[in-house]
């Protein structure tokens, strides 16, 4: 029998005829040149966590093609270097053991099931270079419970996260324009997402079988809801449209059986075949003058016109050192919705171009910091609800001092002038004691 003995690339100590056994270099990864540096075909290691360096040979490894690592049971974990700048289809397709995936920051596209079938997959790491994440490519790895979606990626392909059954956080970066048709499907334990403000539109079954998502704000942006985008989303209680919203498909909401209530930002959109069939009585906020509400099916809904709230009363501030407390209350007209919360502005003079946004509070206080003593400021308080930001409040008028009344009201300020003091005592002591 001829025994051959087969080692990596890289190693030593080798030689032709190894300890009168034949020794036979073999490589790692397998590879080919290809748009001025490698692509990666193939992988012939150990298991474990694979980091595919930076460099093979001198050539930098740019490319992994298509099903290069497809079906490797023994990958713990793969780490991608900064080098590589496409990720082919299927190239990790179906590797059950690999635990974690570091994409680096070269990396700007990731291609169709890239990673699907991946069970034992649990964290993500994408890079900061990534703009289009293709079909698929995290379909049906049920251990991935986050995803940190960046601010690179303008394009997510259909499917590309549906059946990631524990993914329960997603964090979408601001440049995605569309949701695509089964984007979450089956995400059981999605519970809350904020849709980016580019976004346009939502597509079919983008949410569907979403069974912990509670509310859904859609932007203003958005345009067009598909069918069965919320479908059995059986926690879902509260669901708010933007502006532009002017159409929504079939059996939307077909099944979410927790639905109460809907807001409309803008006029009554064209609705599909039974999208509001939820089994409940659905409670339907629209903007006074906002119109199409006035006819079927909304008129078999119960309606509830709201508006702006109106001013906050009693408002008024007393100074303090650099600051001001304020105090008001609620505005007697919320505007046919609850109030969600206030925002402060303060300036210096009348003119608007002066005054700055301090805070929103959900409260009937704040305290107005860092402002400067002896300068006269005006304050103004507007409540907000859904519908957007009332009126304003009457002005009121603080200036701040640094003085004993205002030390006084100040516990920070008290402690420190109270410390101050006791050191003059002691210095005095020390002197008349010498004397």
């Amino acid at each position: 029998m001829n025994l051959k003995v087969y080692y990596f690339d890289g190693a030593t100590g080798f030689s032709p005829t190894w300890h009168g056994v034949t020794a036979v270099e073999q490589s790692l990864f397998e590879t080919t040149e290809y748009g001025g540096g490698l692509q990666i075909n193939g992988y012939n290691g150990p298991g474990g966590i694979v980091e595919i360096p930076g460099t093979i040979g001198g050539l930098a490894a740019k490319y992994i093609s298509v099903d290069a690592f497809s079906g490797n049971e023994d990958l713990t974990g793969i780490i991608i270097p900064d080098s590589v700048i496409s990720i082919e289809n299927m190239a990790f397709f179906f590797c059950p053991q690999s635990e974690s995936v570091h994409i680096g920051n070269g990396v700007t596209a990731i291609g169709n099931s890239a990673f699907s079938l991946c069970g034992a997959l649990s964290s993500v790491t994408l890079g900061s270079e990534v703009g289009h994440i293709s079909s698929e490519a995290f379909s049906l790895c049920p251990n991935l419970t986050s995803i940190n979606i960046p601010d690179s990626v303008t394009y997510i392909g259909d499917g590309a996260f549906k059946g990631c059954t524990s993914l329960a956080y997603v964090s979408m970066g601001s440049e995605v324009t569309s949701l695509s048709n089964e984007l979450f499907l089956d995400c059981h334990d999605l519970t809350d997402i904020i849709i980016p403000d580019n976004v346009t539109s939502i597509g079919n079954k983008t949410f569907k079988n979403c069974a912990s998502l509670t509310s859904i704000n859609i932007p203003d942006k958005v345009t067009s809801v598909g069918a069965d985008a919320f479908k059995g989303c059986t926690s879902l209680k509260d669901a708010i449209f933007g502006s532009k919203v002017s159409s929504i498909s079939d059996y939307v909401f077909e099944g979410c059986e927790d639905l109460t209530t809907m807001r409309f930002k803008g006029n009554a959109p064209s609705v599909g075949t039974d999208w509001a069939n939820t089994g409940s009585t659905l409670t339907v906020y629209c903007i006074y003058g906002k119109t199409g509400f006035d006819v079927s099916p909304w008129t078999e809904m119960t309606l509830v016109m709201i508006a702006p709230p109106g001013a906050p009363a009693d408002f008024v501030a007393v100074s303090g050192v650099g600051s001001a407390s304020l105090a008001w209350t609620a505005p007697a007209d919320d505007g046919g919705d609850g109030i969600t919360g206030y925002e402060i502005w303060f300036g210096i003079g009348s003119e608007s171009s002066s005054w700055t946004l301090f805070s929103n509070v959900n409260a009937l206080t704040a305290t107005v910091t860092g402002l400067t003593n002896d300068t006269e400021y005006e304050f103004r308080v507007a409540a907000e609800n859904a519908v957007g930001v009332g009126d304003v409040s009457d002005e009121v008028v603080s200036t701040p001092r640094f003085d004993m009344l205002a030390l006084l009201g100040d516990p920070m300020a008290l402690a420190i002038a109270g410390g101050l003091l006791v050191l003059i005592i002691i210095g005095v002591a020390v002197v008349l004691r010498r004397k």
